[in-house]
């Protein structure tokens, strides 16, 4: 629609809000994995952060980037040059926001993969085959994609409506829709709801032995 009617403002406005909302609810769906990732390795004692607060305070602020990026892509329809010039800021404020967030969130993500590596948790020791590692590079990875388009997209809106990255479409396909199909590629692979499954079949085996155990003896 925006292409077939490039003076319409509507269908450029519409398609601008889906590509900028659309990573935020990625990153959300990234920060709630790797608290059930942990959960699941009964490694809660390795986090930085408190497990119940971590998802929380990640998803809050990522909820507060949603809504700073549907202000500022909605706003400019009025066509008000101030609406415009403010909605520009929102939506930078939302974008540096979101970056910082997905750092720190990183960070976080590392420090646990290492710490677990050094002092792993029973359930890894009683079961090596469980592939845990492979779901914190893969969360590692999918966060450093974010990270990247995170900083394209502010890097777009600091230069303004004549910079250099909006003005080339290349960027949307290698900067921005690339970078989100192989998120979603990553998932579809390493899905953190299997690492779940596993470990609670194997939770779950160790009682009904232990349960075994009690009635022979």
């Amino acid at each position: 629609m925006a292409s077939d009617n490039p003076e319409k403002v509507g269908p450029f406005i519409l398609q601008n809000l889906l590509i900028l909302v659309a990573t935020p609810f990625l990153a959300a769906s990234v920060y709630m994995s790797l608290g059930r990732i942990i959960i699941a390795l009964d490694a809660q004692r390795h986090s930085i952060i408190n497990i119940r607060w971590m998802t929380k305070i990640y998803v809050l602020i990522d909820f507060g980037c949603i809504v700073s990026q549907f202000i500022g892509a909605s706003l400019p329809a009025s066509g008000d040059p101030a609406s415009i010039k403010k909605a520009r800021i929102i939506l930078l404020g939302g974008l540096i926001t979101q970056v910082i967030a997905l750092s720190l969130f990183i960070f976080t993500c590392w420090h646990v993969h290492t710490r677990i590596k050094k002092d792993p948790p029973e359930i890894i020791l009683k079961a090596p085959s469980v592939s845990w590692q492979n779901h914190f590079r893969a969360t590692e990875v999918v966060t450093v994609l974010l990270i990247f388009r995170g900083v394209v997209k502010t890097t777009e809106y600091l230069q303004g409506s004549g910079g250099y990255v909006i003005s080339h479409e290349a960027f949307i396909y290698s900067c921005d829709a690339a970078p989100m199909f192989v998120v979603m590629v990553i998932f579809l692979l390493i899905y953190p709801g299997r690492l779940v499954r596993d470990t609670c079949q194997l939770k779950s085996d160790r009682e009904g032995n232990y349960l075994l155990a009690g009635r022979d003896g």
